[in-house]
């Protein structure tokens, strides 16, 4: 038994060590906040960090007082998401479908760029967008 616990938390550090190789300089909370911005055409600065971790949660109130709430995960270079409808009290379903916008994310040092299938556009962002140095 206390190998197989050994075993697992291993696989919980090589998993963590690999999305973080992956994200570079950010977080997955910064790639979900990123991600999420460029999908929705908003301004970053705008959209906070409401959960960290392997699955972040993001959000932001709009000018009107609605508020909206994303799930985030990164397989490899993409950016899957999910938004919360609070009327049901439940999280959407993931926009992985074959019908549905493609994120894909690079980071590259101090810089992490998003694309979207969908609005045909790359956005970039600097690390002290992030509130990073």
């Amino acid at each position: 038994m206390k190998r197989y616990v050994l075993s697992l938390m291993a696989v919980a550090v090589v998993a963590s060590a690999y999305a973080y190789a992956e994200t570079g300089e950010f977080s997955t909370a910064d790639v979900c906040k990123a991600a999420i911005a460029t999908e929705m055409m908003l301004e970053l600065k705008i959209i906070k960090t409401l959960k960290t971790g392997d699955m972040p949660e993001v959000g932001y109130t709009r000018h009107d007082g609605d508020k909206f709430r994303y799930r985030c995960k990164v397989e490899g270079d993409r950016v899957i998401w999910q938004a919360y409808f609070p009327d049901r009290s439940a999280w959407g379903r993931w926009r992985n479908s074959s019908d549905d916008a493609v994120l894909t994310f690079q980071a590259d040092g101090d810089q992490l760029s998003i694309s979207s299938s969908m609005t045909g556009t790359t956005d970039t962002y600097a690390k002290k967008a992030f509130g990073k140095r």
